[in-house]
């Protein structure tokens, strides 16, 4: 369901060694993680302008550590054009695991 709401152009950018990655290397190199790792995600702050857009959100892991990050999404023709990502306090960014059990 999520794929589909990406466009053929996606790019996904992050702190993480994650430089405008396309969407079959996103989805080879995170989609796992979310799957593995989180428990829950909670949207705290969506903020719209235009065709960009804010999302800060928690990441709850399954040993109940806390991520907090922001999203920076583009849209194009309704679908997400391009993800850029920002790590806040927590644990690091969600790819860094070594620090969980």
């Amino acid at each position: 369901m999520v794929a589909s709401q990406l466009a053929g152009d996606f790019t996904f950018t992050s702190p993480n060694d994650d430089d405008h990655l396309t969407l079959a290397k996103y989805k080879e190199k995170c989609w796992g993680t979310g799957l593995k790792f989180f428990k829950t995600i909670k949207f705290s702050k969506i903020v719209s302008e235009g065709n960009t857009a804010f999302a800060m959100y928690d990441i709850t892991t399954t040993d109940n550590k806390v991520v907090h990050n922001v999203e920076y999404y583009t849209f194009s023709n309704g679908k997400i054009k391009s993800i850029e990502t920002f790590f806040g306090a927590g644990v690091g960014y969600p790819g860094n695991f070594s620090k969980l059990k």
